[in-house]
């Protein structure tokens, strides 16, 4: 008190945050009445990943400190949203549109209902957009809470090109042609991805999370061959020929295997990949 007693309230604010908070900031987690947690968080990975990250603990940074060679998906891929057209919507017409609840992992099931191209009209560039091969996503992602708090991801492959989404569904076409899109669909679809976007991108959030292009921007995809791509995409591949044969077909046996085949890529230890699985 006495070094500041003539300094302005502004400069020993100043003065403070200079000599303590330089490099870093520190988040509590509160539950049932108490603190349960307080971890550092380090600057640099706010900056990293531009969003201010919360609840974690200090393993859990380490797994989000990059130990691979990665890009982002937002320097590969461009998302949009599906068209607002839900009030046209009728028993027949021109195009068939789905919905985010048609979508499930690796498949999509049924129809909302249909548009004409009358409505349509006014949404050209829109429809370009989506009239090729692409990534179809559920635009709120589920938020689970048991046993543990996470979310799921949920898309599947269009790889024709035919198929029309409302605005409830999230619509990605993949721009660099290094990365196969059953690739990129395997690491949405895996349970790190998830894990990885709910602690870092939506900062374990609870409330309505959209899976909009800012969002999907921010997710690390290792830079890997064609080659090395490969045995995740033949698994892909097995899967979407289960999921045409029979919509409710079990794949996870498949899915497990993609699974420990990501923990790979992002070259995850065993305690990692127990924190990333809540155990």
């Amino acid at each position: 008190e006495k070094a500041f007693e003539n300094v302005k309230l502004e400069q020993v604010v100043f003065v403070y945050s200079k000599s303590i908070y330089t490099d870093s900031y520190v988040t509590r987690k509160f539950l049932d009445s108490e603190f349960i947690r307080t971890t550092k968080i380090p600057n640099d990975l706010v900056l990293e990943y531009n969003a201010w990250i919360c609840d974690v603990s200090l393993e859990e940074l380490g797994i989000a400190r990059n130990k691979v060679d990665c890009v982002y998906m937002k320097d590969i891929s461009e998302t949009k949203r599906g068209v607002g057209l839900q009030k046209y919507l009728s028993l027949e017409g021109d195009y068939p549109v789905i919905g985010g609840k048609n979508i499930f992992r690796y498949g999509c099931n049924g129809v909302k209902g249909y548009l004409s191209k009358d409505i349509l009209r006014g949404e050209r560039n829109k429809l370009s957009f989506m009239q090729q091969p692409k990534i179809i996503s559920q635009d709120i992602v589920a938020h689970i809470q048991n046993p543990t708090p996470r979310i799921m991801i949920t898309s599947f492959y269009d790889s024709t090109g035919k198929i029309l989404g409302l605005d409830t569904v999230q619509n990605t076409i993949i721009v660099n042609n290094k990365y196969d899109y059953k690739y990129i669909l395997a690491l949405l679809n895996s349970a790190f991805i998830s894990w990885f976007t709910y602690k870092f991108i939506y900062c374990s959030a609870i409330r309505t999370m959209h899976f909009d292009n800012y969002y999907v921007g921010k997710i690390p995809i290792p830079k890997i061959s064609h080659q090395d791509q490969h045995p995740v995409v033949t698994l892909v591949d097995q899967i979407l020929a289960a999921k045409q044969k029979d919509p409710n077909a079990d794949t996870s046996a498949l899915e497990h295997q993609i699974d420990q085949m990501v923990y790979k890529l992002y070259d995850l230890t065993p305690d990692e990949i127990e924190i990333v699985e809540g155990k």
